[in-house]
């Protein structure tokens, strides 16, 4: 069977390039590939031709196909990113398509890749897929796309919210979006009168701690718009629906807040922001989002959905994702793809306090215990520096050995090095970071079915020490740490490719996609 593969009108990246030709040639061999098209001879088994059609529907790096000399027929992927940018040529590549849009996150990577990689795998609806660092949900939307089962774990709690929020919004009835709409437009429109701040923070049950909290980060106007509408939401909408539109107020929140928005970090405006137009950004925020969702869900078919995202820790997976997997009549997943977080390169909990505590996710007492429990985070109190610094030599014989000299020759570097009180922390960071990925890998391996792919995507990143720069080979040394738990790994360069919002000081122009295989 021949097949004539169109590619998209926009620029691809180098690893976008070969991952196209890769999947081209999963369907069978490549006879030519030009400027816009890929020929193919396909491989289709007999009776196997409508799932086959199946997969050409769902290809990623493709805008069109045709089989022989039959008119070219638009690729779900197409569709995608053309109802979510209102073009009609998806001249430009679109990442916010479908529900992955409804709310920025650091550290966020394309949903093409993981789109991809369940396409190379042949997942079906029988499959589960894992990520072990669900983050907002991109793994977790992707499989809703590719028709398979999901399950993710996020130690963030804001994180969770807004991926629970994403698969509500395509496992729901065309009912419940239009209710939803409902409600919201209707709180959106109450905010033209409204009483004090303090009146909607009691209503909420929000603390006097997380109340004085938000007073210092929220001009008095802006505050009491924003807690009124999550009032008004809660009392009309049904719990989880309230929940969604939590996620819009905290898509929001930093921008109409005293933060200074271009900063990850902890940092006021220079000229504090005594108004905003909340009303209309949440307007506007909400008729985005309900509109890809619906497009998105139109172009799926609604089918209840088996995904979900619990708020854990993937060093040691709770009883609740056992139970879950028990639901569906598995003890272990198909497959599991993940973007994990990169050691010391992101303040995620920094970045999203405002919305834990405007959500009531969590106190402002509570950030730096939450901040602590993210792998890979920057921060540790000289109690757990010294107690990790203490066991330091037990922990690196637990390690692969070129981890271990690395920490070891940084270590001896410091001795006599004038850096500051967070470039001592590094060496403790490092061995508490992957001691985590340790334990995180053993567990990807214990509830991976046998002879079954995980796939992470991470790069390397750099730390200065005086005037040098030290490079961290995360890749390598985590694919070193894969094959100590008993994977089989191996790697392929990602070139050019940067994960959203990563800082550029720290970045690298560069990712690489271990491939482990369970044996």
């Amino acid at each position: 069977m021949n097949i004539t593969l169109k590619k998209f009108p926009y620029r691809y990246f180098p690893y976008e390039k070969k991952l196209l030709l890769e999947e081209a040639g999963t369907l069978g061999d490549v006879i030519s590939s030009g400027d816009g098209t890929v020929e193919v001879e396909a491989r289709v088994t007999p009776g196997g031709t409508e799932s086959f059609i199946q997969r050409l529907h769902r290809l990623t790096y493709f805008s069109h196909f045709g089989v022989g000399k039959s008119a070219q027929i638009p690729t779900q992927q197409f569709l995608f990113e053309t109802t979510a940018n209102g073009s009609r040529t998806a001249a430009r590549q679109s990442t916010r398509y479908s529900t992955h849009g409804l709310h920025e996150y650091k550290g966020k990577f394309h949903p093409q890749i993981a789109r991809y990689l369940m396409s190379r795998m042949k997942l079906n609806m029988d499959s589960i897929v894992f990520d072990p660092f669900a983050g907002s949900g991109t793994v977790l939307v992707e499989a809703i796309h590719s028709g398979c089962n999901a399950v993710g774990v996020e130690a963030n709690p804001l994180a969770v919210l807004v991926a629970k929020s994403k698969i509500r919004l395509l496992n729901c009835t065309d009912r419940e979006l239009k209710s939803f709409q409902r409600v919201v437009d209707e709180s959106i429109q109450g905010l033209k009168s409204m009483r004090a701040a303090d009146y909607y923070a009691k209503k909420l049950g929000l603390s006097d701690a997380q109340f004085r909290y938000l007073q210092s980060w929220f001009a008095p106007n802006i505050l009491a718009k924003l807690l009124k509408f999550r009032a008004d939401c809660q009392r009309c909408l049904p719990c989880e629906w309230a929940r969604v539109a939590d996620v819009l107020v905290s898509s929001i929140a930093r921008e109409v807040s005293h933060q200074d928005v271009a900063d990850l970090r902890i940092r006021r405006r220079k000229n504090p922001l005594e108004d905003a137009p909340v009303d209309k950004l949440l307007l506007g925020n909400a008729a985005v989002a309900t509109n890809r969702a619906l497009g998105a869900r139109n172009l799926l078919g609604h089918r209840p959905g088996l995904t979900e995202v619990f708020f854990g820790d993937s060093r040691v997976l709770s009883p609740e994702i056992q139970q879950h997997l028990q639901a569906m009549g598995r003890r272990t997943v198909d497959a599991i793809i993940t973007s994990p977080p990169y050691a010391t390169a992101l303040p995620y909990v920094d970045t999203s306090r405002l919305s834990l505590v405007l959500l009531g996710l969590s106190d402002p007492s509570g950030l730096k215990s939450l901040e602590r429990l993210q792998i890979g985070n920057r921060e540790i109190s000289p109690i757990e520096r010294k107690r990790v610094e203490e066991s330091i030599e037990t922990r690196l014989v637990e390690l692969p050995n070129q981890i271990a000299i690395f920490i070891k020759k940084l270590v001896t570097a410091l001795k006599t090095s004038e850096a500051g009180f967070r470039k001592r922390n590094t060496p403790a960071l490092l061995t508490q970071y992957f001691t985590d990925m340790k334990a995180v890998l053993a567990e990807n391996y214990r509830l991976l079915e046998s002879k079954s792919l995980a796939f992470w995507l991470v790069g390397p990143n750099r730390t200065q020490l005086g005037h040098k720069w030290l490079y961290i080979d995360t890749p390598r040394w985590l694919a070193a740490l894969a094959e100590s738990v008993g994977f089989a790994a191996g790697m392929t360069p990602l070139d050019t490719y940067q994960r959203f919002g990563l800082h550029q000081r720290n970045g690298i122009r560069e990712e690489f996609l271990l491939t482990l295989q369970r044996n």
